[in-house]
């Protein structure tokens, strides 16, 4: 069974949210290890900027991904109404082709003064 790229990529952006939520559960458990604050600023300042550097890294993924996904699915829609619309067009275009009279038109002649008629 073949898997979705999109889904893939939808799968990815997830895990690398819930891994910067890990990463920020990690820091947390590190820096409450640590009793006096300046141990903890790099713990703190290092794990919490790459875990929220992974959520949203994670969560632009999976938007991108589900932003293709609806755009494509909009596009379908958008090529199955336009191929309607044409085969409809093609419809009452044949159903209404007959072939057309030509008017008579009557013509007077600077000349002659005489009427003459064409058509």
């Amino acid at each position: 069974m073949r898997l979705d790229r999109n889904q893939t990529s939808i799968g990815v952006g997830a895990l690398l949210g819930i891994g910067g939520f890990v990463t920020i559960a990690a820091t947390w458990s590190a820096v409450a290890a640590r009793l006096e604050v300046p141990l903890q600023m790099p713990y703190l300042v290092s794990g919490s900027f790459a875990g929220l550097g992974l959520i949203a890294v994670g969560v632009t993924v999976v938007n991108v991904q589900v932003s293709r996904r609806l755009n494509a699915r909009r596009r379908q829609q958008l090529d199955e109404l336009l191929d309607a619309a044409r085969a409809e067009l093609a419809e009452r275009a044949a159903r209404e082709t007959k072939p057309l009279r030509r008017r008579k038109t009557n013509v007077v002649s600077k000349a002659s003064g005489q009427i003459t008629a064409h058509g």
